[in-house]
Protein backbone atom coordinates (compact mmCIF):
# COMPACT_ATOMS: atom_id res chain seq x y z
CA UNK A 1 0.00 0.00 0.00
CA UNK A 2 2.81 2.48 0.74
CA UNK A 3 4.62 2.24 -2.86
CA UNK A 4 1.08 2.76 -4.20
CA UNK A 5 0.87 6.12 -2.35
CA UNK A 6 4.36 6.71 -3.24
CA UNK A 7 3.63 6.44 -6.79
CA UNK A 8 0.68 8.58 -7.04
CA UNK A 9 1.99 11.30 -5.04
CA UNK A 10 5.12 11.18 -7.03
CA UNK A 11 2.93 11.14 -10.24
CA UNK A 12 0.35 14.01 -9.43
CA UNK A 13 2.53 16.06 -7.06
CA UNK A 14 5.78 15.72 -7.99
CA UNK A 15 5.14 15.54 -11.73
CA UNK A 16 7.79 12.91 -12.23
CA UNK A 17 7.53 10.95 -15.26
CA UNK A 18 6.90 7.07 -15.33
CA UNK A 19 10.23 6.10 -15.88
CA UNK A 20 11.85 8.05 -13.22
CA UNK A 21 9.33 7.19 -10.92
CA UNK A 22 10.28 3.42 -11.70
CA UNK A 23 13.81 4.51 -10.96
CA UNK A 24 12.70 5.49 -7.71
CA UNK A 25 10.39 3.21 -6.56
CA UNK A 26 12.15 0.13 -7.86
CA UNK A 27 8.70 -1.08 -9.74
CA UNK A 28 8.30 -1.64 -13.40
CA UNK A 29 7.01 0.89 -16.08
CA UNK A 30 3.88 -1.63 -16.65
CA UNK A 31 2.83 -1.72 -13.29
CA UNK A 32 3.40 2.21 -12.35
CA UNK A 33 1.20 2.97 -15.66
CA UNK A 34 -1.66 0.17 -14.65
CA UNK A 35 -1.96 1.59 -11.00
CA UNK A 36 -1.80 5.57 -12.89
CA UNK A 37 -5.12 4.01 -15.59
CA UNK A 38 -6.32 1.98 -12.08
CA UNK A 39 -6.39 5.65 -10.18
CA UNK A 40 -7.61 7.52 -13.01
CA UNK A 41 -10.79 5.63 -13.94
Amino acid sequence: MRKLREVLRLSYSAGLSIRKISAGTKISVGSIQNILKLACS
